[in-house]
């Protein structure tokens, strides 16, 4: 009888730790497992607790499309707003924004070099008052790319 409770009690050490690992709070969808322009069939919608910053309509191969704008610390994934889970891109930083979803304050798409896809206007206020602001080019093939020259790192002056 002492053997079995020893037992019960190991393996109460041991799995208890493992399960409180595997649970994740629904606040952006998992790690990106889709490429741009890969698709998933959900059971359900994907969008039911998916952590979506905004939503917004993007011109995508020269049309007009309806996406749903997930923010976080370290990039910009961009879905198609439908009920399967389509990456449409991302648009990675080039520093890590702690709290990046709390902390924009402009998002917008606009095709301003007339390729047929929207760039990618980001602008953040920062929790110390600093001001960020991004501009992705869309790149045919690569997708979003960083114009540097065009974006503000938090603390340089306007360019």
């Amino acid at each position: 009888m002492k053997k079995l409770w020893i037992v019960a009690v190991l393996a109460l050490v041991f799995i208890l730790p493992a399960c409180r690992q595997s649970v994740r709070t629904p606040t952006q969808p998992e790690e990106p497992t889709l490429q741009p322009g890969e698709t998933t069939l959900a059971a359900q919608d994907w969008r039911e607790g998916a952590g979506i910053t905004l939503r917004s309509t993007m011109l995508y191969g020269g049309e007009p499309v309806d996406v749903c704008v997930c923010v976080g610390d370290t990039e910009i994934l961009i879905y198609r707003d439908a009920p399967e889970q389509e990456m449409l891109a991302q648009a990675g930083y080039p520093i890590l924004l702690e709290h990046g979803e709390q902390a924009l304050t402009a998002c917008e798409f606009e095709d301003i070099d007339q390729d047929g896809y929207s760039e990618l206007t980001a602008n953040y206020t920062l929790p110390d008052g600093t001001e960020a602001s991004f501009l992705w080019f869309w790149t045919e093939g690569e997708g979003y790319t960083l114009n540097q020259e065009f974006s503000r790192l938090p603390g340089e002056e306007n360019r």
